[in-house]
């Protein structure tokens, strides 16, 4: 005999009517936008970190015409 075991989201998932369905579902798209944002904001502060870190250590050279390069 085998045993079939839903998990608790999908039975709540049936015991909402649409209204309340589409509700929670919009609130979890609402939560993706914010986890989206946060993301971009820490790889947008590491790329600046990564930045100031390599022009750190760049050396400029100047080069003028007759120069061998």
């Amino acid at each position: 005999m085998k045993l079939k075991v839903q998990s608790l989201k999908r039975l709540a998932q049936y015991d909402m009517d649409n209204s309340n369905y589409q509700f929670v579902m919009l609130a979890k798209l609402e939560d993706f936008d914010e986890v989206r944002l946060v993301v971009l904001d820490h790889l947008l502060t590491h790329k600046n970190k990564v930045k100031k870190v390599y022009n750190k250590h760049v050396q400029s050279k100047k080069f003028s015409v007759g120069n061998l390069v």
